[in-house]
Formats: structure tokens, C-alpha cells, sequence
């Protein structure tokens, strides 16, 4: 409802105006006044979201929270629908930023008004108005690479130290990810704001924060698997399986069996995994083959 206790649905409580409402699926709000006494002023409050008398300067809708933007990030849609465990709430256009700068964050709902919830778990999601979808942290782009530190630095010393190209609607971390995924030894990496600069690494001990001018943050591969054989391909005598996944997905199989200590990323997709990966065999000139060991 647009009208609170002791006020007429549809009326101003002050006088014989009538106004409607309408909202769009944009999230908009549309009110239109019809003025029968010249002079009164008309206050709008919308109760929502459990925060009462709310003025219509607090909606904001989120620009950047459109699904085929959150598809380019760190997040994938968990389903529609609210999470019940929410540790923070508030307007914020930028919910995916702040999720994915918050260290504690994991999932996050947004709302088609502009309302922004942040989780740390998603146990439940219950229905909610207002068309609420929450979405899930993941790899960055299409690598298991997650947030584990947000503005800070590693103090182990750098693989290397370059600029990384965005294209289209990637990201400085999608890139560096990927440049991770192909160094060798590369566990973790580095990015910085304002621009794209980009640190592999092959661990993070230890962190310090990084300059307000530039905020660093450092990406993790939680399956401690990477690069460790490149352009070369595990000795088929120790296959355990074999399917046509992406990188994070790849990890995730070996994960899945015990008995999986290393796989072998083909560029076109295909991956194996295997018990062992003492054995190799060189990489043919298409597709190549890289193979990854914790």
C-alpha cells in the first residue's frame, strides 16, 4: 500500500486531491496528483523493505545489476528470491561492487527498487515482492579465482608485474585470471583500482594495505591447484576421467575424487583428470594442452 495509518488509500490526508500509482518494471515509481485545492504540498512515503516512511530519493535502481552484466563478473544467479541470513542492508547502486569488495560477502540480493542486501550464506531464499534476485559469488569470470582480500596487498614477491588489456565487458580481474591461469605456479593474483595493472603470484602469506590512490585486491584460488606443467600433457595410464568443462569446472571434478591429484586443461574446453602426473607427455600444436597440480 502507498498510504500509511490514518490516511485515505489514495488521498491526500489534507484535502480531496487524488493521486495514483504505479510502478514500473524498471523499478520507476510514477505518482500522479490531481490537485483540487490549489496551495497543499504532497509528502510521498513508502513503506518498504522494513524501513518506514522512506522518501522516493532513497530508491535507486541499480544500473549495473542487470543480468547480462552480473554475467561478466565474479557472480552467478543463485535463483529469485531473498536470502534469510542477511548481516547488512541498504541503498546502494553499486551492489555487486560492494559484495565483491567485501571480504565476508558471498551472495547478495538486489531489488528492482534499488534495495541491496549483502550475505555471507545463503541457506534459504524465500519469495519476496519487488522481483528480488540473489546472486552467488564465484570464480572470476571463468576461473576459480575468489576475493579473499579487498584493498589489501600481498608482501610475497610478484611472478610478475604487468598491465593486463580488458575487451568488451571484461574486467582488469577477469584478465588477470586468465594471465594467472596460464603462468606458471600462479596461485593468487592482484588488481588494482583506477587501473589495470596486474600481480601474479604464487601465494599470499601475508597482506598489507595498499594505497588510497590506487586500492589493490587480491583474487585466490581456493583449490590450491595451478599451472605446473605447460604445454604438456598427464600420461594417460593415470586417467581417472575425462568431460568437456571450463577451468573452474575442472578443479572442481578433481576435487570431487579423492583419488585426483592433477588434471590436464585442453584450450578447447576438453579436461582429464588424473591419479598422478609424474608422467607427461609434450602438448600437440592444437589444442594445446596445459597441466595443472597442487
Amino acid at each position: 500500500t502507498f498510504c500509511g495509518a490514518g490516511c485515505r488509500a489514495n488521498r491526500d490526508s489534507n484535502a480531496s486531491d487524488t493521486f495514483s500509482v504505479t510502478t514500473q518494471d524498471n523499478g520507476d515509481v510514477t505518482v500522479k496528483r490531481t490537485d483540487q485545492a490549489a496551495g497543499w504540498a504532497m509528502d510521498l512515503a513508502i513503506p518498504c523493505c522494513n524501513v518506514s516512511n522512506t522518501s522516493m530519493g532513497g530508491y535507486i535502481q541499480p544500473s549495473d545489476a542487470k543480468s547480462e552484466r552480473i554475467a561478466t563478473t565474479p557472480f552467478e544467479k543463485a535463483g529469485s528470491g531473498r536470502c534469510t541470513n542477511p548481516y547488512w542492508g541498504g541503498f546502494n547502486k553499486l551492489c555487486e561492487q560492494k559484495c565483491a569488495n567485501d571480504g565476508e560477502c558471498n551472495y547478495f540480493t538486489t531489488y528492482n527498487t534499488g534495495w541491496c542486501s549483502l550475505f555471507t550464506t545463503c541457506d534459504a531464499v524465500q519469495p519476496v515482492n519487488f522481483h528480488g534476485q540473489t546472486y552467488r559469488k564465484k570464480g572470476t569470470g571463468k576461473t576459480p579465482y575468489v576475493l579473499e582480500h579487498p584493498k589489501q596487498l600481498c608482501t610475497d614477491k610478484p611472478i610478475s608485474s604487468t598491465l593486463v588489456h580488458p575487451a568488451g565487458q571484461e574486467t582488469a580481474a577477469d584478465k588477470c585470471a586468465e594471465k594467472c591461469d596460464n603462468t606458471q605456479d600462479c596461485a593468487a593474483f592482484a588488481t588494482f583500482d583506477g587501473n589495470h595493472w596486474c600481480n601474479t603470484l604464487k601465494g599470499c602469506t601475508s597482506t598489507y594495505p595498499s594505497n588510497g590512490k590506487g586500492f589493490a585486491s587480491v583474487y585466490v584460488n581456493p583449490s590450491g591447484f595451478s599451472l605446473k606443467y605447460p604445454l604438456q600433457k598427464c600420461s594417460d595410464e593415470n586417467l581417472l576421467g575425462s568431460g568437456a568443462v571450463g577451468a573452474a569446472s575442472c578443479a572442481a571434478k578433481c576435487e570431487s575424487d579423492p583419488r585426483c591429484k592433477a588434471f590436464s586443461k585442453f584450450d578447447n574446453g576438453w579436461c582429464n583428470w588424473y591419479s598422478s602426473c609424474e608422467k607427461r607427455t609434450p602438448s600437440p600444436q592444437q589444442p594445446l594442452i596445459n597441466s595443472y597440480e597442487r
